[in-house]
């Protein structure tokens, strides 16, 4: 009896030992494949440092490939000029504008304004996209918006435009 559990346990052993054998040949196999891995993604990355470089001197090479500013700046304060322009860029996004007026600043160079109206919140989104699209620079300084009647919101904003001339 003595001699079978003897067997038995050395039996354990060796399967035991089997078993680690296997795993380490595993993780042999496996550490190559990762280190591969790494070294092609290392190469990659090189790769593409060396490419953003190149796009990079390319582009600070080329002079007048540099985009224009898309905003105009004018001489002088326009009023008329930007209150209609705010006017067709409500309408353009179909909110409705309440009131719109020009306020009196002291700042030289800058004329601010406020306007408020309704519509749905997409309108007024689309509205003040417009107006950071606008060809003349519009800078909205101040917002307000609020719950209003059957899906929509009320919204004031105050805006201020800027020119090259001096206020007179």
């Amino acid at each position: 009896m003595k001699l079978k559990g003897h067997k038995l346990v050395v039996a354990c052993c060796g399967f035991i030992a089997f078993g680690v054998s296997g795993m380490a040949g595993v993780t042999v196999v496996a550490r190559r494949y990762a280190a591969d891995e790494l070294e092609a993604s290392r190469a990659n990355l090189q790769s593409a440092v060396r490419e953003l470089a190149r796009a990079s001197d390319d582009r600070d090479s080329a002079p007048g490939d540099s985009e224009a500013c898309p905003y105009r700046l004018l001489a002088e304060p326009d009023v008329v000029g930007t209150l209609r322009d705010l006017n067709r860029l409500g309408s353009d996004a179909g909110i409705t504008i309440d009131s719109q007026q020009a306020l009196k600043t002291s700042d030289k160079g800058k004329q601010s304004y406020v306007v408020s109206g309704r519509g749905r919140p997409t309108q007024v989104c689309r509205f003040l996209a417009a107006i950071e699209k606008s060809e003349r620079l519009l800078v909205v300084e101040t917002g307000r918006v609020v719950p209003a009647d059957a899906g929509e919101v009320a919204f004031e904003v105050g805006l201020a435009t800027y020119q090259c001339g001096e206020r007179q």
